[in-house]
């Protein structure tokens, strides 16, 4: 959505009660937040926002897109999997996995060191007795399955997710690394994982059973997240991914919706987003209300003299 200009990093979303026909999806922890940024969603694994912006966005645009970027089991029509197919609905490998992460990293990568970009879907990872020989040639037909800029705002995004107990306060400590990260959790706590990327390294971790039981508590942040810190504590430091300034561009946009601010927008800030961003949707939750001389009643001009009036912008959400 990003990439699409559907959306920016701090867009509100809504995260309430949500039915379709027969599909009822819950979060992890069986409460709402009412509106939520976009990036939060992500690092807060929200599920209730997540299908409603795959809604909007598209299931069978969402099924090929995965496809296009490497995941090569998903072997059913979109309609297979439905809506939880953005939850983790449809089977994958680990390795395509870190195929897509590594194939986001390059891309990023290519910009700093290469001056192109590469397409997702033209990185491999290396066998087990080569090394890796992604393609390098320059794409000059089309842009390739993502933008840097929608790659790099997601990567950055994803920096903020909370790490395990002892890795908590990385932040703080100039000798910690930047990881751009991810866990996730099947249903009936079958599998955890979690996979991590730096401009060097890919690491991917499974735990589970291998016959494929579940366990209670067996969670991607407790049971796989402390390897993957633990695996890239072993590795040395690269400098971080460079921002693809060619494919970003500012936009002003509302403090309190994260949309492109309007005019009734009072308060306002500044952010990167990719050029498709300049198409996301403006603001809809200021609108002009018209109050009494104490601001504490609207009115209209049936009721009330328009010269006594006092005009504001009202930031309002739905119920």
């Amino acid at each position: 959505m990003l990439d699409d200009g559907m959306i920016l990093p701090g867009s509100l979303v809504a995260d309430i009660p949500t039915h379709y026909h027969d599909y009822t999806p819950k979060n992890f922890s069986l409460t709402y937040r009412g509106a939520v940024p976009a990036g939060r969603v992500l690092v807060r694994s929200l599920n209730i926002p997540a299908v409603r912006m795959l809604r909007d966005y598209g299931l069978g645009r969402f099924h090929t897109l995965l496809r296009q970027t490497g995941f090569t089991t998903l072997n059913h029509p979109p309609g297979h999997y439905g809506l939880t197919l953005i939850l983790g609905g449809g089977e994958v490998t680990l390795w395509d996995l870190a195929t897509c992460y590594g194939g986001m990293a390059c891309t990023l990568n290519s910009i700093r060191t290469l001056g192109y970009r590469y397409d997702v879907a033209a990185y491999r990872p290396p066998s087990w007795l080569a090394s890796a020989t992604p393609d390098t040639t320059p794409r000059t037909a089309g842009r390739g399955v993502l933008s840097a800029a929608a790659i790099w705002q997601t990567v950055e995004t994803l920096i903020a997710l909370r790490r395990p107990t002892q890795e908590g306060l990385w932040q703080v400590f100039s000798s910690s690394k930047k990881i751009a990260w991810k866990t996730g959790t099947s249903f009936g706590f079958r599998d955890a994982w979690a996979v991590g990327v730096t401009p060097g390294y890919v690491v991917a971790v499974w735990t589970g059973n291998a016959d494929g039981a579940g366990r209670p508590g067996l969670i991607g942040l407790h049971a796989a997240a402390p390897l993957l810190f633990d695996v890239f504590a072993l590795l040395p430091p690269t400098p971080w991914f460079a921002p693809p300034w060619d494919e970003l561009t500012q936009v002003t946009v509302c403090h309190e919706s994260g949309w492109r601010a309007t005019p009734r927008c009072e308060h306002r800030d500044t952010v990167w987003v990719p050029r498709s961003g300049l198409n996301a949707r403006a603001c809809p939750w200021h609108r002009t209300v018209h109050l009494d001389s104490s601001s504490r009643y609207r009115v209209n001009r049936r009721c009330y003299r328009v010269p006594d009036m006092i005009t504001r912008s009202w930031f309002v959400l739905p119920p």
